[in-house]
């Protein structure tokens, strides 16, 4: 496969050809896209962002035939030398994304910044942000259900203050939204008290997000206010935190006939609601997996299901600690089944500073086949001494 790299920074550079970082060509003018980025080809092409501060207030909805799976289209980040970024954490804690050289894209009014069609649409370290407190339209990024299932979001950094019109009827407000593809290593901010939801899978296809990180903004606000809720048939969460929602920190709300999911080793911390919520999915054919999750301070179960699926949840060890409601409900035949090992906030190299590495000294620690309990598996260390 070719690919045509096309070159944008905020205001343009050189003789703006895109076809370098030293003759970029202007992606806003104002605080609008440009109608050159709004109707650049897709199909086969990379269009490659420098670090820079990208203000708007409208978002970009491109009017080029959308790409497919022959033909893929490739948003990206670039320092401002054009060299194309790789993500990174920040430091060993592995709790946030090394945002350094990305470039910003932010907007400050009431909206999304991205909504593009096609099923092949890889989007990779980008900063996404909107600064409105009344935003309550839409998500940062915005996709359709049936137009998700090949998509690949890598490094991305998604945030919103959303203090606006959310409600528990009001889907509106979300990080981000309908997605159906695979997440990997991004970081999702929802810094306002009035939301939805901060990541949303919808449709058909299966939604999976692997070694991301959900942040919201507290345990008490309004709206539904869960870290991830999926309406997917298969709706797989692995190595993720999830921490400080008021809602549930996963809820499952499929009404398809074949429902699954899959959790392994996610630390979910910190909810107003569940850990995992799975009361509204009955019926869940394909069985729901829970492995090796760490769930602390719960203000209700740690894992709830519905009453008809008591007998399809699956795993061997779970680490609870400090949920309000219990560690089960619904879930009798699995409750025998399960190991469940005690978390305190010990465990963790720096749990009031979201550092959640597991101390050497924990139970918690490689006890299961090697790995940690929970997301981070932070590799054998030595302390050393400074003098």
């Amino acid at each position: 496969m070719s690919l045509t790299d096309v070159y944008y920074s905020p205001s343009g550079a050189g003789s703006q050809d895109g076809s370098n970082a030293a003759n970029a060509k202007a992606a806003i003018t104002g605080t609008s896209w440009t109608t050159d980025i709004e109707g650049e080809t897709r199909q086969n092409t990379r269009w490659i962002f420098l670090a820079g501060t990208y203000t708007v207030n409208e978002e970009l909805v491109p009017t080029s035939t959308d790409p497919n799976a022959d033909n893929p289209h490739f948003w990206v980040g670039a320092d401002a030398d054009g060299n194309l970024l790789e993500p990174k954490w920040s430091d060993d804690s592995q709790s946030h994304l090394d945002t350094t050289d990305y470039p910003k894209i932010i907007r400050t009014n009431n909206g999304g910044i991205f909504d593009a069609a096609g099923i092949a649409t890889i989007y990779k370290c980008l900063y996404l942000e909107n600064t409105s407190t009344a935003y309550n339209q839409g998500s940062v990024l915005n996709a359709t259900f049936s137009e998700t299932r090949q998509n690949f979001h890598h490094g991305l950094f998604m945030k919103f203050g959303v203090n606006g019109n959310a409600s528990a009827s009001n889907n509106n407000a979300r990080v981000h939204s309908n997605f159906g593809g695979k997440m990997v290593m991004c970081e999702l901010v929802a810094s306002g008290t009035k939301y939805d939801v901060i990541h949303h899978g919808g449709g058909t296809h299966k939604s999976t997000i692997i070694n991301c990180r959900l942040y919201g903004s507290g345990t008490s606000g309004s709206g539904n206010g869960h870290g991830s809720k999926s309406d997917t048939d298969a709706h797989q969460v692995i190595n993720c935190v999830i921490d400080n929602v008021h809602g549930d920190g996963v809820d499952l709300q499929s009404t398809g006939t074949e429902r699954s999911g899959t959790f392994v080793n996610n630390t979910i911390t910190r909810c107003g609601g569940n850990g995992i919520n799975g009361e509204s999915t009955a019926d869940a054919t394909g069985g729901v997996v829970i492995e090796n999750c760490i769930f602390y301070d719960i203000g209700g179960h740690a894992v709830t299901a519905h009453a008809d699926d008591d007998d399809k949840q699956y795993g061997t060890q779970i680490g609870i600690g400090d949920a309000t409601s219990g560690n089960f409900n619904n879930l009798d035949e699995y409750e025998n089944t399960y190991t469940v090992t005690a978390v305190s906030p010990a465990d963790f190299v720096d749990y009031a500073n979201q550092d959640y590495r597991i101390q050497r000294n924990s139970a918690l620690y490689k006890s299961n086949n090697g790995m940690n309990f929970g997301a981070i598996q932070n590799e054998d260390f030595e302390f050393v001494s400074a003098s």
